[in-house]
């Protein structure tokens, strides 16, 4: 079965829009974004804590909503790579892109 959008959790808690935010850490609007899975990346690591806090559930189950918003999938190890890459530093995302570069590069014909 599969999991449930973002958009669904949020619509289905209890709690306002107003409620959510505020125990999650973010504006009023983006919860409402969010509800309404108008959005196209992943929400930040921070945001995915504050979600799972606000609404009180684990936070796989906020990124497992998050793909399926996202991809229509349960594609797990590519969400957590993307999670785990945007809680980096900067400096640290930055290295990695110049791998990625180099490596795509040495793979050209």
């Amino acid at each position: 079965m599969a999991s449930p959008t973002l958009g669904t959790l949020i619509r289905a808690s209890d709690l306002t829009y107003r409620q959510i935010a505020e125990r999650a850490g973010i504006s009023k609007p983006r919860v409402g974004q969010l509800a309404q899975d108008a959005f196209s990346q992943s929400p930040a690591p921070r945001t995915v804590r504050g979600l799972a806090i606000a609404l009180e559930v684990p936070e796989a189950t906020i990124r497992a909503a998050i793909r399926q918003t996202i991809r229509g999938t349960d594609d797990a190890e590519a969400e957590e790579i993307a999670l785990r890459f945007a809680a980096l530093p900067a400096h640290q995302r930055a290295v990695i892109v110049s791998m990625i570069d180099a490596l795509e590069r040495a793979n050209r014909p």
